[in-house]
C-alpha cells in the first residue's frame, strides 16, 4: 500500500473514532493527539465531583485506553449523580 492510500486510510480511522467517542461519551470533548487522544469534561468539575476522582481532563496513547478511561469516569459521574438525588454525602 503506498504512503498516501496508508494515511487517508488513517485518518478516516481517526474520523470513526472520534465520532463513536461523540455518540457515547457526549459529555466531554475529544482531539486526537499524533500520539493518542485527549477528552476533556465539557463541565467543570465540582470539589464533590473531584473527591470521587473525575478529572478535567484525560490523555491516553490509544483509542482503546481512552474508551477504558472514560468508562470508568462515567461510572464515577452516575456514583455522584445517584449520592446527589439520593441527598447523601459521599
Amino acid at each position: 500500500m503506498n504512503r498516501e492510500l496508508s494515511d487517508i486510510l488513517a485518518m478516516a480511522e481517526r474520523e470513526r473514532q472520534q465520532s463513536v467517542l461523540r455518540i457515547s461519551f457526549p459529555g466531554w470533548e475529544h482531539e486526537p493527539r499524533p500520539a493518542g487522544w485527549t477528552s476533556t469534561l465539557r463541565r467543570p468539575v465540582t470539589e464533590e465531583m473531584a473527591e470521587a476522582g473525575i478529572l478535567q481532563e484525560i490523555r491516553r496513547d490509544s483509542y482503546r485506553d481512552l474508551i477504558q478511561a472514560l468508562s470508568a469516569q462515567a461510572l464515577l459521574i452516575e456514583g455522584v449523580r445517584r449520592s446527589a438525588r439520593s441527598g447523601s454525602g459521599t
